[in-house]
């Protein structure tokens, strides 16, 4: 069973990496805030942000707590 869980979070940590990647990828590409086209002028993109936000938060909180 601990098995299981140790995949799971590797999983996680791979899936974070790559949504990460997508995501900064997407902001250089469209650009930030600027011109109509912008990342964050598009909710869908928003959303991204805040669920690939959350995702590194808890990273760094489970990494700084133990």
């Amino acid at each position: 069973m601990v098995f299981y869980f140790q995949v799971l979070k590797y999983l996680d940590y791979a899936f974070t990496g790559v949504f990460t990647f997508e995501m900064v990828i997407k902001m250089v590409d469209l650009g930030l805030i600027l011109h109509p086209g912008s990342y964050f002028r598009d909710l869908w993109n928003i959303l991204d942000f805040i669920v690939v936000s959350g995702a590194l938060v808890a990273f760094a909180f489970s990494s700084f707590m133990g």
